[in-house]
């Protein structure tokens, strides 16, 4: 299976091309295993829909929708019931979840929040702390997970905030 090949063909090949350093790393564990199996997770642009800090939505309602859940909602439906608060990520997505202004915050929703609004559409869990044996666990289960990383997998950019300004 020519991975590089099938992962520029994707819609996101500039994203590939940019992190071919990761893919690569992720291709070598991943040629270790006896059996990979490729799933079809729809693929929601958060760019296309002009939700430009939507990654924490857009993951969410392609894994729900991976589940033949919430099937019925496009990104911005989905993000109009998301929940938002002024200046607290565990009650509800910060900051503007449209616009990059200002930029010198995280736009977020902590992952706790994220769970409980998933857990409107299906089971869905906090697992934040999880070690990566962990997490390839939930994968091998057949359980969806979404890891909060940073922007193009750069080097933090920390202010007095609890998560990176970078967070993707």
């Amino acid at each position: 299976f020519d991975v590089y090949n099938f992962l520029i063909s994707l819609p996101q090949k500039d994203f590939v091309i940019e992190n071919m350093k990761y893919i690569n790393m992720v291709d070598e564990v991943l040629n270790k295993r006896e059996i990979v199996e490729l799933v079809e997770t729809p693929f929601i642009s958060q760019r296309d829909a002009k939700i430009y800090n939507g990654c924490e939505a857009a993951s969410l309602l392609m894994s729900l929708q991976y589940k033949n859940k919430a099937l019925d909602y496009d990104l911005h439906k989905f993000v109009s019931e998301m929940p938002m608060h002024e200046s607290d990520p565990h009650q509800g997505f910060v900051y503007s979840i449209y616009d990059y202004d200002p930029l010198d915050v995280a736009h977020w929703i902590a992952p706790d929040a994220l769970a409980k609004f998933g857990s409107n559409y299906a089971k869905t869990y906090n697992v934040s702390g999880s070690s990566t044996e962990e997490l390839i666990g939930f994968i091998n289960n057949n359980k969806n997970v979404i890891v909060y990383v940073t922007a193009n997998y750069s080097e933090p950019i920390m202010n007095d905030q609890e998560v990176p300004v970078n967070l993707h």
